[in-house]
């Protein structure tokens, strides 16, 4: 089964589509996020397209070995607390969005 497949399967297509449509992909990294498999078909697929990876990582969580394998360019910002990761993400949107 393949991305677009599984997307279609839980009724969220769109995601597919805006991977597609958007040059960067952001990556809140908790641990759940690295547990989930659609989550990883979703980074395969961007990793596939050549997108630019944008990862939030929470402090104290580990990226699993080869998980984002093929990624051309990434950049990881780490937070450990919700204040800091609010404060990722202005930095992100005003970089990355405005």
């Amino acid at each position: 089964m393949d991305y677009r497949e599984l997307m279609s399967k839980k009724n969220n297509k769109g995601w597919a589509d805006n991977i597609e449509e958007s040059d960067i992909f952001l990556v809140l990294g908790t641990e759940d996020y690295f547990k989930d498999a659609t989550c990883l078909m979703q980074t395969k697929h961007a990793a596939e397209l050549g997108k630019t990876f944008l990862v939030a990582l929470q402090k104290d969580v580990a990226i699993p070995l080869g998980y984002f394998e093929g990624v051309k360019s990434i950049r990881i910002f780490k937070w450990e607390d919700k204040k800091e990761l609010f404060d990722i993400t202005e930095k992100i949107i005003a970089e990355y969005f405005v």
